[in-house]
């Protein structure tokens, strides 16, 4: 049994069975699993990754190397940080999210199924007419759907243009 010394109190390795910690103060014992405290910590760490502000260029890197799937929980709210391509942190991230693969389908979907037609155009224009076909296809509904009933906000932000372009390239080539 190991014990580290610090800070008024003494940890012990190994209390009881194994993974098991012990936290022993001047008046408290506290048994806790190493399993769950890396899980929260890990929740804990996921949610600094996130920018600061649209500036915060530092996070980016951390972020990437992160990667996927350990950013799976807060995808989301970094994709929230591209809805204005005038950040900053936009086209890093954007950058990154390209590399993603399928997991973007979803947090895009929800992109262009939203209100917020800045927010679909910044999306379409940093993101989705940068991803390989076999992505486009998971987003082709929500594309066809832009391009033929946008509404009056899509369409003062020619989300729907940008949509109709994207669709050609899931037109079969003529030859």
């Amino acid at each position: 049994m190991a014990t580290v010394e610090g800070a008024g109190y003494v940890g012990v390795r190994h209390a009881g069975k194994a993974g098991m910690h012990a936290i022993i103060d001047s008046s408290l014992l506290v048994f806790f699993d190493e399993a769950l405290m890396q899980k929260a910590s890990c929740m804990i760490d996921l949610q600094s990754l996130l920018p600061r502000d649209k500036y915060d260029l530092d996070s980016i890197p951390l972020i990437v190397k992160a990667g996927y799937p350990a950013i799976a929980p807060i995808l989301d709210e970094l994709l929230d940080w591209t809805a204005d391509g005038n950040w900053p942190v936009a086209r890093p991230l954007a950058d990154f999210f390209v590399t993603l693969g399928p997991p973007l389908i979803d947090p895009i979907s929800q992109v262009l199924q939203g209100t917020d037609g800045t927010q679909k155009w910044h999306c379409i224009n940093l993101i989705v007419q940068r991803l390989p076909t076999d992505i486009l296809r998971g987003l082709e509904k929500d594309l066809r759907r832009l391009a033929d009933y946008p509404s009056d906000d899509d369409r003062r932000e020619e989300v729907d243009v940008e949509a109709r372009e994207i669709l050609l390239r899931l037109e079969p080539v003529q030859t």
